[in-house]
């Protein structure tokens, strides 16, 4: 407490003139005000007039040296007040602080005030449903499961709600630590635990430390959070941005669920979530239909499965740095069940589409030991028109490798082995243990200006042929192999070698300007 000053006021005017000397510098070296309103030590609160003439009459400013602290915020240089009063649970009773919260918010509500509700120090145990709107939660409070409920920890439920600077513990079992439903929500510098990573040996999708659960919520925002030794770490669904946080040590970082949609994934650390190499134990799973999402400066290593595994459409993928992952470090894949908003008709034709994957490192991936089919870049059918361009993708298994699934039966070749208008374009790869490109097509396929190891062709079957595939302007440092084609157009290469297998030999090539050693 030696850090901080109360300076005790008459009334919330007096608080409003106090402030007027804002200061003007964002130096963290200054002292920047921290309004929070201080109840009367009592044991509970009888009815909302009196909590509110308490409110009135008893309060204190707080100085913090944190420019970023409590209900102020820094924007162009100057601290901007966020609200003027806040109630400190800390002096009620611990019994009657859910009843208090549940009042402070009715009384919010019917009187249009805005008392923000700090948490205070110490640890609460909570097993409680909030319907609000426009509720500030905040402190400096450990939050704990109630041992009688395993289900959630808090679950908010409404709009334009903020919770900050609060600590979720799992101290006992619970599914879920914190749960919010609605739009406009935030979620700010909040730090999500357990003790001990988990031991599971698959995925455990019904658990999560936070879940956005409204699948038509817009514009919820997650920032600078943390969340460790989690089984899912985040749980997304609906429309939000989750930027700066730190994922470690959990089953799967941030799971993106098909109801993902013009969500922004930024700027974050997703690393060590590899408690198992299950299926799903990846940094960012995006699953099904997710659309309209742009995954970008993010870094994430060391993962128990894909560094990003991505399932949906209209999509970019930029500028992430993405290695060391025990499997691909990118792949995209599409599949039509338990899709989001589709009918049954429109499920059985829904494949992956219009996806830019670009200026992304994902070098030193398929860590593995016994991997033999992953990739930096990992395109694995149905899809179409999907752009891979300036990527690196040196390290892995195979550089960049697009390919059906196996053992597909004849009748689903012309749905789930589509792969048309690929672009492959401007990527580099070397040292691979396979095929620096290994590509996999049916028809519109590019190959352009790659520097390469290695480049092999392939179709879906060996009765299929990737038609008219369009190679030119590469620097391959060893050998293009020809195989499964016809039509292909390989022009302007600089190549160690031409190899044309047998099955592509009198498949009307066009072969020119190629400087082959």
């Amino acid at each position: 407490m030696d850090r901080r000053k109360f300076l005790k006021v008459a009334t919330i005017a007096g608080v409003s003139s106090f402030f007027d000397f804002s200061p003007v510098l964002a130096d963290s070296s200054f002292d920047y005000p921290r309004p929070e309103l201080i109840l009367e030590k009592v044991k509970q609160v009888p009815n909302f007039a009196e909590l509110k003439k308490v409110a009135e009459d008893h309060y204190a400013v707080v100085f913090e040296k944190s420019a970023t602290d409590g209900l102020y915020k820094i924007q162009n240089g100057l601290p901007i007040r966020i609200i003027n009063t806040s109630i400190n649970l800390d002096w009620i009773d611990e019994h009657a602080k859910t009843e208090t919260i549940q009042r402070i918010i009715e009384l919010n509500r019917q009187e249009k005030l805005q008392y923000a509700i700090y948490l205070g120090n110490g640890t609460i145990s909570l097993s409680e449903t909030l319907y609000c709107d426009n509720q500030i939660f905040w402190g400096d409070c450990k939050v704990i499961p109630d041992v009688n409920n395993q289900n959630f920890v808090l679950k908010i439920i409404g709009n334009h709600n903020v919770l900050m600077d609060l600590e979720f513990f799992e101290e006992t079992y619970t599914r879920t630590l914190l749960e919010v439903k609605g739009s406009d929500n935030l979620v700010e510098n909040c730090h999500f635990r357990k003790e001990r990573k988990s031991t599971a040996n698959r995925v455990i999708y019904s658990d999560r430390f936070l879940w956005l659960s409204d699948p038509k919520g817009r514009r919820n925002k997650i920032t600078s959070c943390t969340f460790n030794n989690g089984r899912i770490g985040t749980y997304l669904e609906g429309n939000y941005t989750v930027t700066n946080c730190e994922v470690s040590n959990c089953i799967t970082g941030l799971l993106l669920r098909p109801s993902s949609n013009g969500s922004e994934i930024s700027y974050n650390r997703i690393f060590d979530n590899n408690v198992n190499n299950h299926s799903g134990a990846d940094g960012i799973l995006a699953q099904r239909n997710v659309t309209n999402l742009h995954i970008h400066h993010n870094s994430i290593f060391n993962s128990g499965e894909h560094g990003i595994y991505f399932q949906g459409d209209n999509s970019l993928i930029e500028k992430n740095t993405v290695n060391f992952n025990h499997k691909s470090g990118i792949k995209l894949a599409s599949y039509s069940n338990n899709l989001f908003l589709h009918s049954s008709k429109a499920i059985e034709n829904y494949l992956g589409n219009n996806i830019i994957v670009k200026d992304n490192n994902c070098d030193n991936n398929c860590k593995h030991t016994k991997d033999q089919t992953n990739a930096g870049i990992y395109l694995q059918a149905p899809l179409i028109n999907i752009h891979v361009i300036n990527n690196s993708c040196s390290f892995n298994t195979y550089g960049i490798r697009s390919t059906s699934l196996g053992r597909l039966k004849t009748e689903e070749f012309s749905t789930k082995a589509i792969l048309k208008d690929l672009i492959i374009e401007k990527n580099e790869a070397f040292n691979t243990s396979k095929a620096s490109l290994y590509i996999e097509g049916e028809t519109g396929v590019k190959i352009i200006s790659n520097r390469v190891a290695s480049l092999l062709t392939n179709a879906k079957s060996s009765s299929h042929r990737i038609q008219g595939v369009v190679i030119r302007d590469n620097f391959i440092q060893d050998r293009l192999t020809l195989n499964r084609a016809n039509e292909a157009k390989i022009k302007n290469n600089q190549m160690g070698n031409l190899v044309i297998i047998s099955n592509s030999r009198g498949g009307n090539h066009t072969i020119r300007n190629n400087n082959q050693k």
